[in-house]
C-alpha cells in the first residue's frame, strides 16, 4: 500500500495582477512565489516519506505554459522522483486545450520516468485508487460510481444543500453535491480527494464516507481571499485510512478598508507574503497608498477607490443639489460634497463648474 501526498490547483504561470518583475528567463515575482510554494510542497512530501505524490489538476494556470516554466517544474518535481517517489498529475481545466488526448500543457510529462500525467478518464493505479482526471464527458456523480471502496481522486467542486447554487453549478459536469454523492454514489467508509475550487474543506458522510476538497496549495488572487484555506498538503495513509493536513505558507491576499481591518494581517506569519488591495474614497487615495508603501515586507499592494462610497458621496450630493431653488445654489451643494483626487483644490473646480454652466 502507499503514503500518498496530495496537492491541487497549485496554478503555476505569470500572473497580472501585481505581478512584480521579471525574475528568472521570463517568469515574474508571482510565478517564482508559486513554483516556491511547490517546492516546499515537494519537501514536506519527502521529509513524511511519502511514496507517491498527487496533482489533482491545474498545476499550471494555462494551457500554454512558456518552456521555462514546464522546465523548471519539471526539476522540482524530479527531486520527488530522485526520492523514490512516483509523481501522479491529473489534468485540470485550466490545462486543458482541448478534448483530444494529450492536447494539453501535461502533454511533456509524458517522457520523464517516475512522473505519469493523465488525461483520459478512469485511471487505476494499484495501491493508491482511482484517478479521475478533469472530464468533459460525464458527470462527477457518474465518474465515482462503481468503483468499490477504492479510494477517488478527481478534479470538480463540491457543494452542500445548505449552500444555495446557481443552476449553472447545479447542472454543470465540474461540481456535485456531497449530500447527493454520500447518499448513491460513494460506498461505505470511500473516501474521495477532489481538487478544482480553492478553499479546503472536508466532508463527512454516513459509515465513514468523506470527501476532501483539498483546495489551491497557492491562492490565484483577490478572487480567493483571506488568510485560510489555502496551502494544503494532504497526507493520505492508504493502509491505516488516516489524514492529515499541512499547510504551506506562501501568497495570501486580503482586501481591506481601513488601518483597524489591515492590522489584524499584521505582522504577517512565518512565510506568508501578503498582498493587499485597499478600498477607500477618491479623496484618501494618496494617504493609503502612503501608508501601505510604509509596510515592510509586503508581496504587494494596489489602492482601489470603493465605488460604494463614491457612489452613495454623488448620489447624496446630487439629492441635497436637487432641492435647491436655484441653479447656482444646486452647484454651490453639490460641489461641497462630491468627492475629489486628493490635491485637487475644490475651489478650482467651483469656478470651472461656473464658467461651464455661465453662472
Amino acid at each position: 500500500m502507499a503514503k500518498v501526498a496530495i496537492i491541487a490547483d497549485v496554478h503555476i504561470g505569470n500572473h497580472k495582477v501585481l505581478a512584480g518583475e521579471a525574475l528568472y528567463r521570463g517568469m515574474n515575482t508571482r510565478c517564482v512565489a508559486v513554483l516556491e510554494c511547490l517546492q516546499a510542497a515537494v519537501t514536506a512530501a519527502i521529509q513524511r516519506g511519502s511514496t507517491e505524490l498527487l496533482v489533482l489538476g491545474d498545476l499550471f494556470d494555462t494551457d500554454k505554459p512558456t518552456p521555462p516554466m514546464v522546465a523548471l517544474t519539471m526539476s522540482v518535481l524530479q527531486r520527488f522522483v530522485d526520492a523514490g517517489g512516483r509523481v501522479h498529475l491529473l489534468l485540470g481545466n485550466h490545462e486543458a486545450s482541448s478534448v483530444e488526448p494529450q492536447h494539453n500543457a501535461l502533454a511533456p510529462f509524458r517522457q520523464l520516468p517516475g512522473i505519469v500525467s493523465y488525461d483520459s478518464f478512469a485511471n487505476v493505479v494499484e495501491g493508491v485508487g482511482v484517478l479521475l482526471p478533469f472530464f468533459r464527458k460525464l458527470s462527477p456523480y457518474g465518474q465515482v460510481s462503481g468503483w468499490g471502496t477504492e479510494p477517488l481522486f478527481g478534479h470538480f467542486g463540491v457543494w452542500t444543500e445548505s449552500e444555495p447554487q446557481p443552476d449553472w453549478v447545479k447542472d454543470s459536469y465540474s461540481a456535485a453535491c456531497a449530500e447527493a454523492l454520500f447518499r448513491s454514489n460513494l460506498a461505505p467508509g470511500q473516501k474521495l480527494f477532489v481538487g478544482d475550487w480553492h478553499q479546503y474543506r472536508k466532508f463527512e458522510g454516513p459509515d465513514g464516507r468523506e470527501i476532501y476538497q483539498v483546495g489551491a496549495l497557492v491562492p490565484t488572487g483577490f478572487d480567493n481571499p483571506g488568510m485560510e484555506g489555502y496551502g494544503s498538503v494532504l497526507f493520505f495513509d492508504t493502509d491505516t485510512g488516516k489524514v492529515v493536513r499541512e499547510e504551506i505558507p506562501g501568497p495570501r491576499f486580503v482586501t481591506v478598508r481601513s488601518v483597524e481591518e489591515l492590522s489584524q494581517y499584521i505582522p504577517e506569519p512565518e512565510g506568508i507574503e501578503l498582498y493587499v488591495r485597499w478600498l477607500t474614497s477618491l479623496d484618501q487615495v494618496k494617504a493609503a497608498e502612503v501608508y501601505l508603501a510604509s509596510i515592510p515586507k509586503l508581496g504587494g499592494y494596489e489602492v482601489v477607490v470603493d465605488k460604494r462610497v463614491s457612489e452613495a458621496a454623488a448620489k447624496s450630493a446630487a439629492t441635497t443639489a436637487a432641492s435647491q431653488e436655484t441653479l447656482f445654489d444646486a452647484a454651490v451643494e453639490y460641489m461641497a460634497r462630491v468627492e475629489l483626487p486628493a490635491g485637487v483644490r475644490r475651489e478650482r473646480v467651483f469656478e470651472i463648474v461656473r464658467t461651464a454652466l455661465k453662472l
